[in-house]
C-alpha cells in the first residue's frame, strides 16, 4: 500500500475516533451556543406568549447599549474581575512558592489549602454572610471593638463596603485554585536552572523574573483564562451576599441575565445579555494569549 494512501486511511480511523467527542461537543456546547444566539435575535418573552418569537434582529443589543443599568452592571463586572482575579493571582503565586519551597507537612498544608475552594460558592457565600452580620457576625464585631459604630458596621449596606465583601469572599474561596495551578507549573520547572542562577551569581529576585517567571507562564495562562472566565460570569456571590443591592450597587452582568430570564421572562433580552458575557470572556482570553503567548524561536506563538 502506497504511503498516501496509509496516510488517508489513518486519517479516516482518526476521524471516526474523535467523531463521539466532537458530537458531544456540538450537542452539550455548540447547540446551546447557536440556539442563544438564535433567541437574541428574536422576541419571546413568555408573559406574552401570545405574541410568539417575533424577529428583532439587532434590536435586543440596541437596548442594551441605550441602557445605563446595563453600563452600570457591565463596569461592576470589570471593575470585580481585574481586582478579585489580580488579587487571587497575587496571593496565589506567594502561596505556591512557599508551599513548594516547604519541606514539612506538605500533604496537610496543600490539603488544607484546597478546602475553601472544595466548598460550593453558595455555601462559602452564606459563611461569609454571617460573619458580616451586623448583629452578631465576628467581622462587625471586631470593628466596634476597634471604636467603629454605626451604620458603618452595617457593611452589606454601603456600595463599597459591600463590593469590598463580594471580593473578599471570592478571594478567599477561589485563591486556591490559582495556588493549585502555579504550584504544578512550578513542579516541573527543572531545579538545575535555579541552581545555576545561582553559581552566576544570580540574586532571588533576579533569578525569580528571569527563570522561573517566564517557564510559569504557560501554567500562568492556563488559571487566568479559567479563573477570569468564572469571575466576569460571577452570580451567586451576588445573588447571596445583596442580591445585587443595595439598590443597583453590586449588579453584575450575569445577575442582570438572570433577572431578565427568571423575574421578566424576557428570553431574547437575557440571551443578548449572556452573549455579551461570553464576548467578554473571550476577549480577556484573546487578551492573555496575545500578551502571554510563549514566542519561540521563529516567532510562532505557542
Amino acid at each position: 500500500m502506497k504511503k498516501s494512501g496509509i496516510l488517508a486511511q489513518e486519517a479516516r480511523w482518526a476521524w471516526l475516533l474523535l467523531a463521539p467527542a466532537l458530537l458531544a461537543i456540538a450537542l452539550i456546547a455548540l447547540y446551546p451556543l447557536g440556539y442563544t444566539v438564535w433567541l437574541s435575535l428574536h422576541q419571546k418573552i413568555l408573559k406574552f406568549p401570545w405574541l410568539g418569537q417575533r424577529w428583532v434582529g439587532l434590536g435586543h443589543y440596541r437596548e442594551l447599549l441605550g441602557s445605563a443599568r446595563f453600563w452600570t452592571a457591565l463596569a461592576n463586572t470589570l471593575m470585580f474581575t481585574v481586582v478579585s482575579v489580580a488579587l487571587e493571582t497575587v496571593l496565589g503565586l506567594l502561596a505556591a512558592m512557599s508551599l513548594h519551597r516547604a519541606r514539612i507537612l506538605t500533604g496537610l498544608s496543600r490539603a488544607a489549602m484546597l478546602l475553601p475552594w472544595a466548598i460550593p460558592t453558595v455555601v462559602a457565600a452564606v459563611m461569609w454572610l454571617f460573619l458580616v452580620n451586623p448583629a452578631f457576625g465576628l467581622i462587625p464585631m471586631l470593628l466596634r471593638a476597634l471604636g467603629v459604630s454605626g451604620n458603618a458596621t452595617v457593611l452589606l449596606a454601603h456600595p463599597v463596603s459591600a463590593w469590598a465583601v463580594i471580593i473578599a469572599t471570592d478571594v478567599w474561596k477561589n485563591t486556591p485554585f490559582m495556588t493549585l495551578m502555579l504550584l504544578a507549573g512550578l513542579q516541573v520547572i527543572p531545579a538545575e536552572l535555579h541552581e545555576a542562577a545561582a553559581v552566576d551569581g544570580a540574586s532571588g529576585w533576579q533569578t525569580f523574573w528571569h527563570v522561573t517567571l517566564p517557564l510559569l507562564v504557560p501554567a500562568l495562562l492556563v488559571a487566568l483564562i479559567f479563573r477570569t472566565a468564572q469571575a466576569f460570569m460571577v452570580f451567586g456571590h451576588i445573588y447571596t451576599l445583596t442580591a445585587g443591592g443595595p439598590g443597583t450597587a453590586t449588579e453584575t452582568l450575569a445577575f442582570l441575565a438572570f433577572q431578565a430570564i427568571f423575574n421578566d421572562l424576557r428570553f431574547g433580552y437575557g440571551s443578548a445579555l449572556s452573549l455579551t458575557m461570553f464576548l467578554g470572556s473571550l476577549a480577556f482570553a484573546l487578551l492573555y494569549l496575545r500578551f502571554l503567548g510563549l514566542q519561540p524561536k521563529g516567532g510562532r506563538e505557542i
